[in-house]
């Protein structure tokens, strides 16, 4: 019977001290173990009227959208200590502030902004470890820079400046075709232009500078007015009944002059037979011509 209530009490023993290391456990993970991370989506009005918008956040995605009324959605994400946060407007500059504090340990801390403005206002906007991206926009002058993030801008009308850089991510630049005063570089990537007609005498303005990143710009036919239901010149495809009589033309004066004749050494005839050929007429590819001009420009260093 001792025997038996001896072993009893030492596994009473045992028990208890189990049980005490667990609620220790159990505090000790509730005390300095990682807190909940805290995130709240508010949503704001810019005010009117909305001419310019001055963005700074140091860590956070800065997104565009044209519309209206005009309003700030934030995304605030943070483990102890939350993000500031200022906006204002003033004389139709809307100005916004986002910071995360400095000093913080284990402060998982960001501040993405969702920002509704009309579309002809000029737009300047810088992050330090984010992406920024503007899509739709009439804007005469726009600013965007990223230290860590991609940078894109899509606009509808040529800008008279627009300014794209960032040092680790990928530029994508979007504007009507036309020409501009071009420049474009980047050390570890590639530049590829398209659309787009450099010249340094011209007053629309286009500069993107990548570090490490690819850099795409594109020029696109300026939209047409609603409702025209036409195409832009050059984007409009050739009917197939007059590329296939084009076709026949040239293969005729082709079998006239013959193959050794300064117009068929011209590669004006057509190469690799009649069915080959007349895709390639098809395709608005004729003569040697392309139907729309493609400057493509790359560089890996």
């Amino acid at each position: 019977m001792p025997i038996i209530r001896r072993f009893a009490i030492a596994l009473l023993g045992l028990t208890s001290t189990w049980a005490a290391c667990a609620a220790l456990a159990s505090v000790a993970s509730a005390t300095f173990g990682p807190p909940p991370v805290n995130v709240v989506t508010t949503t704001m009005p810019t005010g009117d009227p909305v001419a310019r918008v001055d963005v700074q956040d140091d860590n956070g995605d800065i997104t565009f959208v044209p519309g209206s009324p005009g309003s700030v959605t934030r995304t605030a994400a943070w483990n102890v200590v939350e993000p500031s946060y200022s906006q204002s407007l003033s004389d139709g500059t809307l100005t916004i502030r986002a910071q995360c504090p400095y000093g913080v340990p284990n402060n998982q801390c960001s501040t993405s902004l969702l920002i509704t403005v009309p579309a002809a206002a000029d737009i300047q906007a810088t992050t330090l470890n984010g992406s920024i991206a503007a899509t739709g926009f009439q804007s005469s002058t726009i600013s965007a820079s990223s230290t860590n993030g991609d940078v894109s801008i899509a606009l509808d009308t040529p800008p008279t400046n627009l300014s794209m850089s960032t040092i680790n991510g990928d530029i994508n630049g979007t504007v009507p075709a036309g020409t501009y005063a071009l420049t474009a570089s980047t050390i570890n990537g590639r530049v590829a232009v398209s659309g787009i007609e450099p010249d340094p005498a011209a007053s629309a303005v286009i500069s993107a500078q990548d570090v490490n990143g690819d850099v795409t710009l594109q020029g696109e036919p300026a939209a047409l007015p609603s409702g025209s239901g036409a195409l832009p010149q050059r984007a409009r495809p050739q009917p197939p009944a007059k590329a296939t009589a084009a076709f026949h033309r040239l293969n005729r004066v082709c079998h006239r002059v013959g193959s050794s004749s300064p117009f068929s050494r011209s590669k004006r005839c057509p190469i690799g037979g009649h069915r080959s050929a007349r895709r390639r007429v098809a395709a608005g590819v004729h003569s040697g011509k392309a139907s729309h001009t493609l400057l493509d420009r790359s560089t890996a260093r």
